[in-house]
């Protein structure tokens, strides 16, 4: 060992000494910084979920009141009532608990709920430093509400029990509706075949209203034709209705095919002129209308062998039948036409099943009456609608001498041609005495119109024909579409990103496709995801 080993080691503990005394000036600090720190953010946390979950809760009462102001109370108080169930008074031992809510208009049908508040947390090694024994802690939460309104438009058409979409779009029609919140949100219902139906009024109390909404979609039965043009318009009506510039306004149409059906009136045809029949077994002479004047109780013909009665008194001149002409697919009979003649809606008369705009009165005269005039004055068809045997009727493809064409829009205004020619509808020729007008005769000629139809009343959705402060997102649902123009129809009508005419400046809808009738569930149900994500 060398001799001076020792004196060195005895330097060495003094510099230790010295060097850990100097440490202890800056660890200590840092101990207690943690120390404060850790509970700072314990505080923070946990006032950051208070003002949270009081933002959401207020956000959630929004729709309540109708009025900015009405909600805005509703709002204040229950976002003061979650905040103080989620950081009571004393809490930490914080203090000087403050708490602000605001509620404003922050966007296109949005109300957004800002909650800021604040306490004066305790400070324990570090009130040295900051010469002062609390120190404010803040957060701030935020949450939207988008008001929604959903009007459901559903095919009850006939197709719809062949191909067991029936019960599975009730099945799926319940699962999306009890995914909104009764009492804040509103909906509705319309369901159509041939003639469409309020099923459903406008109601916040959907699920506790006698009847709720779950146990009427219970009833729908499908049948008839599919008649998409007047429902969707009718849907649109509800919104309008409603009339509510600040909410989530949707509708939400679910069809299992492309629409055959149109409502107008028809002007009655009275020209002699001897169209072709599309069935060799109809009698080969002049094909007049079978219009009758039920206020006068006398029908008119030109010598017709349907009614084989003549009244040369009366002429329907400058007269239409209110009423539903469509194309029945599937049916045989050599021809192309194949139409039928079903009335326009009418209070106070009902079908067997419960559906408005089926009259039926068996103690007028004549005894069968299906059809409901536009005005005083105008037609009715004696003989039903002009098929199933009946005897002032050969079949459906009488109807097209009924009426002498299409107009050129339908009831509600809607045109039943496409600007852009999606589906082309075509004009009697040059030679016909009705040139110039839909053509009555051909099957497809009056599908295309009932297709334009269709388009066109999602283009005056889009356009905010009814309500211009208004705005309206359509979704459309497709079950197992096999018929042209199908999917592409529901794309446009939806103004989906996929659409060959979708509009960036308009609302963005989607369209969600289910091959069978076991995926209907799962397309409503991303239907419904689709909508709640802009609610809050």
């Amino acid at each position: 060992m060398k001799p001076n080993s020792k004196p060195i080691s005895r330097k060495k503990k003094g510099f230790v000494i010295v060097t850990g005394g100097l440490m202890l000036l800056f660890v200590i600090p840092v101990v207690g910084l943690a120390i404060d720190a850790s509970f700072l953010f314990a505080v923070k946390a946990r006032l950051q979920s208070a003002t949270d979950a009081a933002a959401l809760a207020a956000a959630r009462s929004l729709s309540v009141g109708l009025t900015l102001a009405e909600q805005q109370g509703s709002a204040i108080s229950r976002a003061q009532a979650f905040f103080a169930a989620n950081y009571p008074p004393g809490l930490f031992n914080t203090n000087s608990r403050s708490l602000s809510v605001d509620v404003a208009e922050t966007g296109f049908r949005t109300r957004t709920v800002t909650v800021t508040a604040a306490v004066d947390s305790p400070l324990f090694f570090m009130r040295i430093l900051v010469n002062s024994p609390t120190t404010i802690v803040s957060a701030t939460g935020r949450a939207s509400r988008r008001d929604v309104n959903v009007i459901l438009v559903m095919d009850r058409s006939g197709s719809m029990n062949s191909n067991g979409g029936c019960p599975a779009m009730r099945s799926a029609a319940k699962g999306f509706v009890n995914l909104f919140a009764n009492q804040r949100d509103r909906l509705a219902m319309i369901t159509f075949g041939i003639s469409y139906a309020l099923s459903y009024p406008a109601n916040m109390n959907f699920k506790t209203s006698s009847p709720t909404l779950p146990a009427v979609i219970d009833t729908i039965t499908c049948s008839g034709g599919t008649g998409i043009a007047q429902a969707l318009y009718k849907g649109y009506e509800q919104i309008a209705q409603i009339n509510e510039p600040g909410a989530l306004n949707v509708i939400l149409l679910f069809t299992d095919g492309v629409p055959n059906t149109v409502t107008a009136d028809f002007p009655v045809n009275i020209l002699d002129t001897s169209r072709v029949a599309d069935n060799a077994s109809l009698p080969q002479s002049p094909k007049n209308s079978r219009c009758y004047d039920w206020n006068n109780n006398q029908s008119w013909t030109r010598p017709n062998p349907y009614l084989g009665q003549q009244n040369p008194l009366w002429q329907p001149r400058n007269q239409f039948f209110r009423g539903a002409v469509y194309s029945q697919e599937g049916l045989s009979g050599g021809g192309n036409t194949l139409l039928g003649v079903v009335p326009y809606t009418s209070p106070g008369f009902t079908d067997p099943s419960g559906v408005i705009g089926y009259p039926y009165n068996s103690a007028a005269s004549p005894a069968t009456l299906y059809s409901t005039p536009a005005k005083t004055g105008d037609c009715w068809f004696q003989g039903g609608r002009g098929h199933n045997g009946n005897s002032q009727g050969t079949g459906t493809s009488h109807v097209q001498y009924d009426i002498a064409y299409f107009p050129d829009t339908d009831t509600y205004g809607t045109a039943l041609r496409s600007a852009d020619n999606f589906v082309p509808v075509n004009n009697f020729p040059g030679s016909n005495p009705y040139a110039g007008k839909i053509d009555v005769r051909d099957k497809t000629n009056m599908m295309n119109a009932a297709i334009a139809a269709a388009d066109n009343v999602g283009k005056r959705i889009r356009n905010r024909d009814l309500a211009p402060n208004v705005n309206t997102v359509v979704y459309t649902i497709g079950l197992g579409e096999t018929q042209a123009n199908q999917e592409t129809l529901l794309k446009r009508i939806a103004n989906d990103a996929a659409s060959p005419i979708y509009d960036q400046n308009k609302l963005e809808g989607l369209y969600v496709y289910a091959p069978t009738a076991a995926d209907l569930n799962a397309a409503f149900v991303r239907i419904a995801a689709e909508i709640l994500r802009f609610t809050h």
